[in-house]
């Protein structure tokens, strides 16, 4: 931890249905570097790079929302 927020490898789970949510690399508590994204029922939504927790895509972030469901932006 770094003031507080993780900075390691970790996993993040749905809290209401205790099924992995995220598994990969946290920096100042934001997904950061190598990471998987699942969705509720399991399957992988996005495998890949991450920066300051956005799907990062050559030069573009795409900013990634996940409550209530999983819908992206352009940023």
């Amino acid at each position: 931890m770094m003031d507080g927020l993780k900075t390691c490898y970790g996993k993040e789970y749905y809290s209401d249905i205790d099924t992995l949510k995220y598994d990969g690399c946290y920096h100042r508590g934001k997904r950061f570097g190598r990471g998987i994204l699942y969705d509720r029922a399991g399957s992988i939504e996005y495998e890949g790079d991450w920066a300051e927790d956005a799907v990062y895509c050559e030069n573009a972030f795409i900013v990634c929302f996940s409550v209530p469901e999983y819908a992206c932006r352009t940023h």
